[in-house]
Parts: structure tokens; C-alpha cells; sequence
């Protein structure tokens, strides 16, 4: 582990955005914070004005993910410059004071509407820390843990959150349940929490970012061993604000100028190095779209989740005019694995010199009878598939999947790989699940 893939990007916000597009009252000076569901608030830090905004996760291209009208909005005396606003969690909203260390918690209203405060009343909990102060930083983890780190030294220590916390109680009563120091996550760096026990870390000068997976049990280090993802973004850097909204959204906005993105973030998306599987290819009629994008598109999209895809070989068989002219034709009745292969594919795949034992072959013919763009049907100790001329840009990634154990998902999802058919796809590259990951380590194919 720890070893990143050549060419893998693993970008977790792959492009292109949902929507893109320029806020015209969204600026500098105002803070955005995910509320939980789909509530985010806009809070202009200076005068306490506020406003709520439902989230729209699939908005048209070009179109607002935070559409009018507001839901309710307001102005508050009280909370203004100096203050610091966390969502806990359980409809529990931190308001805080770094300066004097003054913490009150409010319960959210999700009826407000108009100009009803969405924290109406008296907090529920109000106080004073005595060690979190402005050298701190407060960053919800989602499950009732909140992170506090200190950017300058890079210490942390992670607390429980108490949503029943009532009165002068502290809503992040101790002990810590982690505390420590870490060497390379400091005061050039931001922390943003991705939902399902992930963290951003994200350096906005450079674009460097890493995504950690937060353990739970774990005694010491929170974020320990290996990030699951390292990489650096061109154009997220300094200037823009990165907010998770949940749903796999996140929300990339500069305030100088109002400009947002809406990315899909892509949870199982890796730069580590997981596994590596041999390719063979062997070509008796060339397709129609570029055998080169093929593969470029197949290895792009396994190295994402960690496996490594090396095309060992590309041989040109000439079998035109020659007695094995018909295996450019081969018949491969249902192509069912249940049912193994037919006799024409036995012999296609008898096409295999030189090839290691567990080394894949894929074949390219003009067509097959019945016809389809591919199949992965093959002789038990001869791995590989068939793919067609009519074959599309992913039916080289999509048979490769059959050959390491996947099924056609049992719904349409053109976003998927193993999709029913690869012709629709809207939104490339196409996914794999966290259950397809954990299939296909298991292929016999496969090399650890």
C-alpha cells in the first residue's frame, strides 16, 4: 500500500461539474455552511444577515444548486464577526467564540420559513471552553464526533458530541477519545469532512489535496496508515471554498467573484496500489472506435480504483483467407458463464501462446453469433473475452469486469460500468461500486 499507480489520477471530483455558474448575491464576506438534509446557510459574517437555501444535488448544467427563494433569512444581533458556526449534527448548530472561548448550542427549526429564525429561542447548552480557543479548529466528523485541531502545531484531539447536553453542560464532554499530534497536516492545509468517515486535506496554495479514511476504533491516530487518494487539482486552489453538502455533492466556490462548481465526489475513487491485472490482446479484425482509447479508457478507470492494468502484449493474427478465417465469426450461443463456452470459442481462445497463467486475452473479430459488442465467456483455465467491431469506447473495461467475476447490475445506471449496455453513457468515467471492488480482489486473475 502507499505506492501510487503511474497515470492514475484518482481525482475524487472528477470532471466535468454538475453546474457551473456565478452567484450574483453569494460573495466575499458571506460564510456557507452545510446544515444537514438539505439545508445550507449563507451568513454574512460582518452584519449577522442570514439566509437558508434548500440544496438542489442535480441541478441542470448551468442552473443554481442553491435556487431561490430562500427559505427563511434574517438578520442576528448577537452572532457576527468573531463568532464561529459548526453543524454538530442531530439538528444541533455550535455557535462559538474563539476569542473568549464562549460556546452556545442551538437547536435548529427546520419549520422556519419567511423571516423566522431557523435558531429560535435560548440555546440549549451555553458556556466556556477552557482549552479550545482561537488557535483552534472545529471540524464536525459526522456521528457525533468533532475534530479539534490546532493548525500551528498540528496537534488533534477528537470529541464526542453530546446532543443532550442541556444548560452550562459541554457539549463535547471529555475525556478525548483521540489526542496526538500530527507532522503533516498544519496550518497550509484545510480539513473538510466528505461524509461516510472521510476527510479532505487540501492545500489550497498548491492544489495538493489527500483523502483520509477516519477510523472509529481507532486508539491513536484518527486518520491512520495510508490516504486512500492523493493528487493535485489545477484549479482548486487558493481563492475558493470547498463545502460538502452531502448526496456525493461537494461545492466549489470563490467568494472573490461568486463563481461555483457542483462536483460529484467519487467515494471510491484510489491512487493506492491494490492489485494489477495482465492484459493480452489479440487482434483479428480491428473495431471501429480506436482499440487505443479502449484501452486508455480501461486503464484510466481501474487505476482510479487501484488496480493496475498492463496490456503485456498486441498481436495482429492474421487469419483472412487461412483455415481459421471463421473465428472471426465465432458462435457463442447465450453466452451464459453458467454454460461455458461454445466449441468456436474454445477454439478462439486456443489463440494463446506465450500467454501466462493467469494473464487475460481479450480477442477482437468482426462479430459473433449471436451478435453482441462482447463476451466473457471462456475455458475455465483460458481467462479473457470476445469483444465485436460495433463494440463502444468501455467494452473493453465493461468484459474485463465479467472476466474478473462482475454481473450486469440489476437496474439502469448509465453512470455504471457494468451497466446492462456501455453506449448510454452520460457521465464519464463510469463507476464501480465499493462491492465491485471487493468482487473483483477476489478474481483468481487478479494479482496482488
Amino acid at each position: 500500500m502507499g505506492g501510487q499507480i503511474p497515470g492514475a489520477t484518482g481525482d475524487p471530483l472528477p470532471a466535468p461539474a454538475i453546474t457551473e455558474n456565478t452567484w450574483a448575491s453569494v460573495r466575499e464576506g458571506h460564510r456557507l455552511i452545510y446544515l444537514g438534509g438539505d439545508w445550507v446557510l449563507d451568513w454574512v459574517v460582518a452584519r449577522g444577515d442570514f439566509r437558508v437555501w434548500r440544496v438542489e444535488r442535480n441541478p441542470a448544467p448551468g442552473a443554481d444548486p442553491l435556487p431561490g427563494p430562500a427559505v427563511c433569512q434574517g438578520n442576528w444581533a448577537s452572532i457576527r464577526a468573531g463568532h464561529e458556526l459548526v453543524y454538530l449534527g442531530s439538528d444541533r448548530l455550535l455557535d462559538w467564540e474563539p476569542a473568549s472561548r464562549r460556546f452556545r448550542v442551538w437547536l435548529i427549526n427546520r419549520a422556519a420559513t419567511g423571516n423566522a429564525d431557523p435558531i429560535p429561542g435560548v440555546p440549549q447548552t451555553a458556556g466556556v471552553w477552557e482549552s479550545v480557543d482561537r488557535k483552534h479548529q472545529l471540524i464536525p466528523l459526522g456521528g457525533d464526533r468533532v475534530l479539534d485541531w490546532k493548525p500551528t502545531t498540528g496537534e488533534y484531539r477528537v470529541w464526542r458530541h453530546d446532543p443532550a447536553a442541556v444548560g452550562a453542560a459541554d457539549p463535547l464532554p471529555g475525556p478525548a477519545l483521540n489526542r496526538g499530534q500530527w507532522s503533516s497536516i498544519r496550518s497550509d492545509r484545510r480539513l473538510v469532512p466528505l461524509g461516510n468517515d472521510r476527510v479532505l486535506d487540501w492545500k489550497p496554495a498548491t492544489g495538493e489535496f489527500r483523502v483520509w479514511r477516519y477510523e472509529r476504533s481507532a486508539a491513536g491516530d484518527p486518520f491512520p496508515g495510508d490516504p486512500e487518494v492523493v493528487g493535485q487539482w489545477v484549479t482548486v486552489r487558493t481563492g475558493h471554498e470547498l463545502l460538502y453538502v452531502d448526496g456525493d455533492r461537494v461545492l466549489d466556490w470563490e467568494p472573490a467573484n461568486g463563481h461555483f462548481h457542483l462536483y460529484r465526489y467519487d467515494r471510491n475513487v484510489t491512487t493506492l496500489r491494490r492489485a494489477t491485472v495482465r492484459l493480452n490482446l489479440r487482434v483479428l479484425v480491428e473495431p471501429r472506435v480506436s482499440l487505443d482509447i479502449m484501452v486508455a479508457n480501461a486503464r484510466a478507470l481501474y487505476a482510479s480504483y487501484g488496480i493496475d492494468l498492463v496490456v503485456v502484449s498486441r498481436t495482429k493474427i492474421v487469419v483472412d483467407g487461412t483455415p481459421l478465417g471463421w473465428l472471426q465469426n465465432p458462435f457463442i450461443g447465450e453466452c451464459k458463464r453458467s454454460e461455458g463456452p461454445t466449441a468456436d470459442q474454445t477454439e478462439l481462445f486456443n489463440l494463446r501462446e506465450n500467454i501466462g497463467d493467469r494473464e487475460l486475452v481479450v480477442y477482437f473479430v468482426r462479430d459473433t453469433a449471436p451478435s453482441q459488442n462482447g463476451c466473457a465467456v471462456h475455458p475455465p483455465d483460458r481467462p479473457g473475452a470476445t469483444i465485436t467491431r460495433s463494440a463502444t469506447e468501455w467494452t473493453l473495461a465493461h468484459e474485463i469486469g465479467h472476466v474478473l467475476g462482475l454481473d450486469h447490475i440489476g437496474f439502469t445506471d448509465p453512470n455504471r460500468l457494468m451497466n446492462a449496455g456501455t453506449a448510454s453513457a452520460t457521465n464519464p468515467p463510469l463507476d464501480l461500486s465499493r462491492e465491485e471492488i471487493d468482487t473483483i480482489l477476489t478474481s483468481p486473475w487478479v494479482q496482488r
